[in-house]
């Protein structure tokens, strides 16, 4: 199923000549929807291009420093634009697209680009399965995921510097349990997306350590995704449940839990913790 429709609202197209110096920039916006035959006309010498598409870039979320008679493609980079000095990020994200094309421009030939999907949608849900323990209460606990990806270069790699993502939603459902929603950018496989749950009173992280979200990730693939490469497999899912069901939950000393991790419905760890 194409998504392209429901999800792009706006494209950015940057145009580098064969020397990789900015030629052109081009921007289209939906009233609505991009119908799902859309094209982007474009008025180019023969050359030998490279196209970098980017959607989502609005002013009030990323910084983009353009000079077009200096920029290079090296110089083009996306920088996240964090709540806070210290690279937290606590608001939803737009959904943010990348797509790149080497292509020799000779207007009979058009080329069609396709966009990657940077933006996740992470939710966790914490209940208490024992009736003798503590219900949850969202709001004594920061949620935490910590990813390099806030930047990126144009061929949509990440540039290392570390964001911290927190929930943009939370709420305590007396039936699903405490609830909390955020967003990151794209999960890369060569590096560490690391997950923890603070409890606010004591600092104490009630998971017992900072899980690592792509040892989790990996073992939940379907077997006819199996022979995919790990970072290809992460670009194609954007969408994660994460629940977690404590057992005899004590909220004054909440690190002291028997717990287990669902992730999209799957049974991925168990930790019992006893000191």
């Amino acid at each position: 199923m194409r998504i392209f429709p429901q999800e792009v609202k706006e494209l950015t197209v940057f145009v580098f000549d064969d020397e990789e110096k900015l030629a052109h920039i081009y921007k289209d916006e939906a009233v609505e929807t991009f119908p799902s035959d859309y094209t982007m006309d474009v008025v180019l010498e023969e050359n030998d291009y490279t196209f970098v598409v980017w959607s989502g870039l609005y002013d009030e979320f990323y910084t983009t420093p353009i000079t077009r008679s200096e920029t290079s493609i090296n110089d083009l980079v996306i920088r996240l634009t964090p709540d806070e000095g210290d690279k937290k990020v606590k608001r939803r994200i737009p959904s943010l697209w990348h797509g790149k094309l080497e292509k020799k421009w000779d207007k009979t030939s058009p080329g069609t680009i396709r966009l990657i999907k940077n933006t996740n949608t992470i939710r966790v849900v914490m209940k208490n399965l024992d009736e003798e323990g503590d219900e949850v209460d969202i709001n004594d606990f920061d949620i935490i995921l910590s990813c390099s990806n806030g930047i990126y270069d144009s061929g949509n790699e990440p540039q290392g510097e570390p964001y911290e993502y927190y929930p943009y939603y939370t709420n305590n459902d007396p039936q699903t349990g405490a609830i909390a929603e955020l967003n990151t950018l794209r999960l890369m496989s060569g590096q560490q997306n690391i997950l923890e749950i603070i409890h606010r009173e004591t600092g104490k992280n009630i998971l017992g350590k900072k899980l690592n979200l792509n040892t989790y990730l990996d073992a939940l693939r379907l077997t006819q995704y199996s022979e995919l490469e790990l970072q290809e497999y992460l670009d194609r899912e954007n969408q994660y449940g994460i629940l977690f069901f404590y057992k005899g939950f004590d909220k004054n000393n909440p690190s002291f839990i028997d717990f287990s991790m669902q992730i999209n419905g799957w049974v991925v760890r168990e930790q019992d913790i006893r000191h």
